[in-house]
């Protein structure tokens, strides 16, 4: 889940400060081929520990979570949605498993630090209205 190459990007670049390293532009969900197969490993990660509380490597598993998951990360993602160009990144698919990421981290009891929670209230913004951002 920390793994920066190979990747494929799906940004439109407008000019070049865009143009950079993928764990620059998303620090949470860089650790994949593709964006949205990082978030969707992140989603499976967290309903794994939600369902198995006691796996193995749970310690390591929530351990890389905070890292990805901080609300700094999350900060530096949603910057990429303020892109005119960008406003529809990985939608819809991508979206989807965000939204379903989202929906693990804020539903039930899981085994994990709140900050959790709070961190994936921003994603709500970019799953506003067609086009904008709150």
């Amino acid at each position: 889940m920390q793994h920066e190459f190979p990747y494929k990007t799906g940004i439109v670049f407008s000019d070049s400060s865009l143009v950079q390293k993928p764990i620059e532009y998303h620090p949470a969900f860089y650790g994949c081929f593709d964006w949205h197969s990082s978030v969707h490993g992140h989603w499976m990660l967290v309903r794994l520990l939600k369902m198995y509380p006691n796996l193995p490597n749970a310690a390591l598993i929530k351990e890389k979570l905070a890292q990805n998951l901080s609300a700094d990360n999350i900060r530096k993602e949603l910057l990429l949605f303020t892109n005119k160009e960008n406003k529809g990144f990985e939608r819809i698919y991508g979206w989807s498993w965000l939204l379903q990421l989202q929906n693990e981290l804020l539903t039930g009891t899981i085994p994990l630090p709140g900050s959790f929670r709070a961190t994936s209230r921003p994603w709500q913004d970019i799953s506003a209205a067609p086009g904008e951002i709150s």
